[in-house]
């Protein structure tokens, strides 16, 4: 009877031990039904969750993959940018009169100007 009534008082902590053995194991059979479904329950969480991790890592994984494309389009559109912006070093008008011309002038100076602001 020693053994029910410890028994009694782990399941019920805050309560008077109880003497009769059917209730106490009862009670018992409630305690451990009830842990079990609630293990149950973490059991699922936990796989939902490595679910949720795998599916994260894999996103992750194609995020850097994409990150790696974009910088190499981003180098490569620099690069042509850079190609496109510098004159070429005998840049001459292709007739010494539009030199003078000052629509032909004013865009020759805004040219050389955008070339010198991109370095």
């Amino acid at each position: 009877m020693r053994m029910f009534m410890e028994l009694s008082s782990v399941l019920e902590p805050t309560r008077t031990p109880k003497t009769d053995k059917s209730a106490i194991l009862d009670d018992a059979i409630r305690v451990v039904n009830q842990l079990r479904g609630e293990a149950l329950d973490l059991k699922e969480t936990n796989q939902k969750l490595l679910e949720e991790i795998k599916s994260l890592k894999a996103e992750k994984n194609e995020l850097r993959e994409e990150k790696l494309v974009l910088k190499a389009d981003k180098e490569k559109m620099e690069q042509q940018l850079k190609s496109m912006a510098v004159p070429s070093p005998g840049f001459m008008p292709s007739h010494p009169a539009a030199a003078y011309h000052p629509f032909l002038s004013l865009k020759l100076c805004s040219s050389i100007m955008r070339a010198c602001q991109l370095e």
